[in-house]
């Protein structure tokens, strides 16, 4: 075959699909079911050790930009309340065997603008020849995935008798994990709901009550709506950070988080403690030699917490719950007294694994538009 020839078949067949947020929801980004399956996928996968992430260790949570406080270039972004620009990269096998990279941007003042405070952006690749598969705008997607992955937490590790449940928060994120863990857990027959916006409450208690065969409702404050609760999901944002204390817990509760806050050592050591990739955590603490003393303290409060914890030996390493195994293995866990908590930091394999599975979807449906490569 000539040159020429080759050069015209792979202009043919080199191409990339594109996809809107609207393309993505009709693609089933919003399938909370769908998607719960597909972060369980992305747990067994882990456990088993089918996936790459990023860095060395191949378990870097992304690569981040850090900003200055102050610039001498006019137009050179500087730090500001949740002013981020990360890369994650990863590869997941199995059925997938697909590469990925989401391009997470974010920045408070994009709310005054009208435009959601985090902008995603989600790539995926063949990881023989490396060439873009798709392109797809990633926030429903990243959205779904996170809350579907409290809805795994939930399955997983909660007592079998659980069935009253409380959501703090109910943003974007919060909805995303309030149905997701109704959907994956439909023994709960209780929902309590806290939010900083009384409207977004009472909105969510109507919305859940009206779609799932519970009683909803809004508590007061935290303590209320935690005290006799059996799994209680965080998905707080904003200035005000939410409290937990171990005497507000159930016997044999569990209390997911895909979220942060500050957490008493304490009360950390008094409970079971969950991970969604603990190496993926020690990764965290070996990047943090290389920053400057002003952003040391950057992995969030609960991670910080744990590591130094098990730095100590305040927290055994080898007692850690690892979430991926568990979802592999389910006879591997019994649960006990002791209240658990899961920390649920969130990896790029799940934005890959649902990316992946809409852009099926999309093709399947003959959603988005096309578009050549031309090499």
């Amino acid at each position: 075959m000539s040159v020429m020839k080759e050069n015209r078949i792979m202009e043919k067949e080199l191409s990339l699909l594109y996809l809107t947020q609207q393309d993505t929801r009709a693609a089933g980004a919003g399938d909370m079911a769908g998607c719960v399956e597909a972060m369980e996928d992305a747990m067994r996968l882990l456990a088993t050790g089918d996936y790459i992430m990023g860095g060395p260790n191949r378990n870097s949570h992304g690569i981040k930009l850090y900003f200055d406080k102050e610039s001498e270039f006019p137009n050179k972004p500087v730090a500001g309340p949740d002013r981020r620009f990360m890369a994650l990269v990863a590869y997941l096998g199995g059925e997938y065997n697909v590469c990925g990279t989401k391009w997470y941007g974010s920045n408070i003042k994009n709310t005054e603008r009208g435009l959601p405070r985090s902008i995603h952006t989600i790539t995926l690749n063949d990881p023989d020849t490396g060439g873009p598969l798709c392109i797809m705008v990633g926030g429903l997607i990243s959205a779904s995935r996170t809350g579907a992955m409290a809805g795994v937490g939930a399955k997983y590790l909660i007592g079998s008798d659980s069935s009253v449940f409380t959501q703090i928060g109910v943003g974007v994120i919060g909805r995303a994990c309030c149905e997701a863990i109704l959907t994956a857990c439909p023994n709960i027959k209780e929902l309590r709901i806290v939010d900083l916006s009384e409207k977004a409450a009472v909105d969510a208690v109507s919305d859940f009550s009206s779609r799932f065969d519970i009683k909803a409702y809004v508590c007061r404050d935290t303590e209320e709506a935690i005290k006799g609760s059996d799994i209680i999901n965080f998905a707080n944002s904003g200035s005000v950070d939410p409290e937990l204390k171990l005497e507000w817990l159930a016997p044999g509760s569990t209390v997911l988080t895909v979220a942060d806050f500050p957490l008493d050592p304490a009360v950390m050591r008094s409970m079971t403690i969950a991970v969604d990739n603990w190496e993926m955590f020690k990764s965290y603490v070996h990047e943090a030699l290389a920053l400057p003393p002003e952003e040391k303290k950057d992995n969030g409060d609960l991670i910080d917490t744990l590591t130094d914890e098990v730095s100590k030996g305040g927290i055994r390493e080898e007692d850690l719950v690892h979430l991926s195994r568990v979802v592999n293995d389910r006879e591997s866990f019994r649960r006990d007294e002791k209240p658990l908590l899961c920390i649920i930091e969130g990896m790029c394999i799940e934005d890959i694994a649902w990316g992946y599975k809409v852009y099926q979807n999309a093709k399947a449906r003959g959603l988005g538009v096309e578009l050549p490569l031309g090499i």
